[in-house]
């Protein structure tokens, strides 16, 4: 693999910047990742040192382009689900006025479903609107935190918090 020492940069620039102006040319969507593979395949560059070169390029000169595809153009399924879950809803309660009219037809089962199917858009509706929920960190063991005295000479701060396990005799 070649590094980018071995590659003009302004060699690899032109590159980036001809893809660039054809993306936009075309209409075509581009991510800063589809340009280090780009730079991978047709100048055999390392992919780790092809993002970084991608990166500083495109901070320098393109900052619009995303990192992934999916994070410009994700498909936003609870408003699809909650549009659908409408639809049916309307469906089911044009399915009960109609059964209005027949005689020993009961509506309550076409309205209950619309009712059910309503409150199911409305609830995907309100959590597509919410912001994602941050991810949990995890917490690691640090063996330096739970020191005893006999290693360090010093009482650690979880004994001094917790006290003695067992009374001393």
């Amino acid at each position: 693999m070649r590094t980018v020492t071995d590659n003009s940069k302004e060699e690899l620039a032109n590159t980036l910047g001809a893809e660039i102006a054809a993306a936009r040319e075309e209409a075509r969507p581009i991510s800063r990742l589809t340009l280090s593979r780009l730079l991978n395949t047709k100048h055999g560059l390392h992919l780790s040192e092809a993002e970084k070169f991608v990166d500083r390029y495109c901070d320098e000169k393109a900052p619009a382009i995303p990192t992934f595809l999916s994070s410009e153009f994700g498909t936003p399924y609870l408003k699809v689900l909650a549009v659908i879950n409408i639809v049916l809803a309307i469906g089911f309660y044009i399915v009960s006025f109609t059964t209005l009219n027949k005689q020993n037809a009961p509506i309550w089962p076409w309205m209950l479903l619309g009712t059910i199917f309503l409150g199911a858009s409305v609830v995907s509706w309100v959590q597509s609107l919410r912001p994602p929920k941050a991810a949990r960190t995890v917490t690691r063991y640090n063996p330096e935190e739970h020191t005893t005295t006999a290693t360090t000479g010093v009482e650690s701060r979880d004994r001094a918090a917790t006290g003695p396990l067992q009374p001393r005799s």
